[in-house]
């Protein structure tokens, strides 16, 4: 069977892939996620600067001793020089990339506040699939947005908003017993869950909780 078939929910998700990772490492399209992972980062590219993220994945793949192939090569090099910063401003209409991102100028406004390279980047895969909208629509119900759609560790975050919220400490502690996840790679998705909620409006601060922004429910 196609390794991709069989791959996760995650599978060539900039913001999750890593190559010295040993939970991706016993990913069954391990191969197949890292050469589309620098597709999705080359496209990415032409909506926001993902330097810093190429970066880190080639920084971790000359620890490892590991050098691109030629294909992969001229993805990066492909993704280098198109790579350009989110717009600050934009005509408020719907905004079209060169991959088919359909994003309006809402949810742009909305990326553009995100710090973490990783969240937003993982937002804007959100986006080009229409989830960020979906996803408060889904949680204003009281439905988790998540159950049958991708990424996991998502879908673990929005069942402890529904429930009435978490600390950074518990979500953590979720991705380990729920998703199986190394304590390296609960505390990345942890960061990265957070940097982009809260931007993004559908989580807000309670003390050390993180809870379901109250608007949503309305």
């Amino acid at each position: 069977m196609n390794p991709e078939l069989q791959a996760p929910g995650c599978f060539a998700s900039p913001s999750i892939y890593a190559i010295d990772s040993q939970y991706c490492q016993q990913c069954v399209a391990y191969k197949e996620c890292g050469e589309a992972m620098l597709k999705t980062l080359a496209e990415i590219g032409t909506v926001i600067d993902v330097k810093d993220l190429i970066d880190m994945h080639e920084k971790a793949r000359k620890k490892m001793g590991v050098a691109p192939d030629p294909t992969e090569a001229a993805v990066v090099e492909t993704a280098l020089a198109t790579t350009a910063p989110l717009p600050q401003s934009i005509e408020r209409k719907t905004v079209v990339a060169k991959v088919d991102f359909e994003i309006d100028q809402r949810t742009m406004d909305l990326i553009a506040n995100i710090g973490n390279v990783k969240a937003k980047a993982q937002a804007l895969v959100l986006a080009k699939a229409n989830m960020i909208e979906r996803a408060i629509v889904a949680l204003s119900k009281g439905e988790n947005p998540f159950e049958n759609h991708p990424p996991r560790f998502l879908n673990v975050a929005c069942d402890l908003l529904l429930k009435g919220g978490f600390t950074k400490a518990q979500l953590k502690k979720a991705f380990m017993e729920r998703l199986g996840q190394s304590e390296g790679t609960a505390g990345s998705h942890v960061s990265i869950t957070v940097a982009m909620l809260q931007p993004m409006n559908i989580v807000v601060a309670s003390g050390k909780s993180f809870i379901l922004n109250p608007a949503i429910r309305k």
